[in-house]
């Protein structure tokens, strides 16, 4: 031996000649942790990517500013400038975020 003390090993089979509803009642234990381990994880992980999805950056629509100078390129002509810019502004006040930055408003005093 290798100088390490171990417990006696039985084989499988062993215990399956001398108790198999013993070894039928662990298998069946385990198979049922492992079906419900897979049908939470499966839950978790859709939820996790239905949340994603729901909260995806706006990243891909277009700004106010896009719209004018694809206007001005011509890429646009005036009717689906419109359909476009209504787009983006339900879309920006549906979402809470300002469609257009405010410009900052001059401070009176700040020459003073």
């Amino acid at each position: 031996m290798d100088g390490l003390a171990r417990g006696p090993t039985i084989p499988l089979m062993l215990i399956a000649e001398s108790n198999p509803e013993a070894l039928m009642s662990t298998a069946l234990r385990l198979t049922l942790i492992g079906v419900v381990t897979l049908v939470v994880g499966t839950v978790i992980v859709l939820a996790i990517r239905k949340r994603l999805q729901r909260s995806a950056p706006l990243d891909d629509v277009f700004t106010l500013s896009d719209l004018r100078a694809m206007r001005a390129r011509g890429e646009l002509d005036e009717s689906e400038y419109a359909a476009l810019r209504e787009a983006t502004l339900g879309r920006f006040a549906a979402s809470g975020e300002p469609a257009e930055p405010k410009p900052p408003t001059p401070d009176p005093d700040w020459d003073r």
